[in-house]
């Protein structure tokens, strides 16, 4: 039920924010708390106790920010004369995985992050891609990172050893700017102009730094015009990518992952920056001065709309009718007819 973003720099208000989203079916949306940063913010990693905020400080690209009280613990200083500008967190290994746009020093850095709140970065190991790196994601064993360079959009990262590569073509040669995994699936959103703005493609599990099976094996793609994409959530469960581009109009697209087919929303503002989704709501970071955070909930606009099925039971002995039901935040309440087998409530 929390809500966090991050904004540029701005003297009135703190960059990194958290928002109570518990009754925003009710038109209410709460601060409950937000931390300085002093900078501009270009995302951060969400962890279950902690969030890794990239900034463009000069000595101090990562803050790390405890979620229970909004406390900068840590500041990270990345050896690199560029800012980050995407990190991937796996909290199970312990580790993060930054990039930044092409340097004199390395564009992707392995971040020791079993104890986030030490006073200074823990480098496990990096590696030069010789390249803007614009994204970054990972699975078994393997760094995969966006880049805007054409022919190879896409890099592999031995994550044992980081220096050694592969470079894949992706369709459409233009910038990579977002990129997710979700199981075998890899998804990209790419700068406008290209074939296919927005492409899902699926990673050969024996060896996931096959670019020719990747290349090879296009699930997939939806041409979004000639413009950026800018933010991505993918939802496998409910079968929708959420997009965010830079455009005046139709700033948000909803992508059906069966048939690929996009459906648009014109929101308020110049374009949006960022996209997320989370029980039936679609929060979107947006460029206006009156309407920074937008919610969308997408039956009522027509966008998309999908009746799913999460769970049942049969918790009542004896098949009793004339059942009533309420509901709380933990329970659930049930009254039935008489019952002579068991319980009416």
């Amino acid at each position: 039920d929390r809500l966090y973003i991050t904004t540029s720099v701005d003297p009135a208000a703190a960059e990194f924010q958290a928002y109570d989203i518990s009754n925003v079916s009710a038109d209410i949306l709460t601060l409950t708390g937000s931390v300085e940063l002093g900078e501009t913010s270009n995302g951060f990693a969400l962890g279950n106790e902690y969030a890794y905020v990239l900034t463009n400080g000069n000595s101090s690209e990562i803050a790390v920010v405890r979620l229970s009280d909004l406390t900068i613990v840590a500041t990270w200083d990345i050896p690199s004369d560029s800012d980050p500008n995407d990190i991937a967190i796996d909290e199970a290994a312990g580790r993060a995985y930054v990039v930044t746009d092409n340097s004199v020093d390395d564009e992707f850095y392995i971040l020791n992050i079993s104890s986030p709140a030490v006073a200074s970065i823990q480098i496990v190991d990096q590696g030069e891609i010789s390249a803007n790196a614009l994204s970054v994601d990972y699975y078994s064993g393997y760094g995969y990172v966006g880049t805007d360079t054409a022919g190879s959009e896409l890099v592999i990262i031995t994550l044992s050893d980081p220096n050694t590569i592969a470079t894949c073509n992706l369709t459409g040669a233009a910038a990579l700017n977002e990129l997710s995994i979700k199981g075998t699936s890899l998804f990209v959103g790419h700068a406008g102009g290209g074939a296919s703005e927005f492409t899902e493609y699926s990673i050969n599990p024996a060896a996931p730094n096959d670019c020719l099976y990747i290349t090879g094996n296009v699930i997939g793609g939806t041409n979004l015009g000639t413009d950026d994409v800018t933010g991505m959530h993918i939802d496998t469960v409910q079968g929708y990518a959420f997009i965010s581009i830079a455009s005046a109009t139709d700033e948000l697209q909803v992508i059906d992952l069966a048939t690929f087919v996009a459906s648009p929303l014109d929101l308020t503002g110049s374009f949006c920056d960022a996209v997320t989704f989370l029980g039936g709501f679609i929060y979107a970071g947006c460029r206006d001065n009156t309407a920074t955070l937008q919610v969308i909930e997408g039956a009522k606009e027509g966008a998309w709309a999908q009746l799913q099925l999460v769970g049942d039971g049969d918790v009542l002995s004896g098949n009793p009718s004339g059942i009533s039901v309420a509901a709380t935040d933990n329970a659930i309440f049930l009254g039935t007819d008489i019952n002579n087998i068991g319980e009416e409530f």
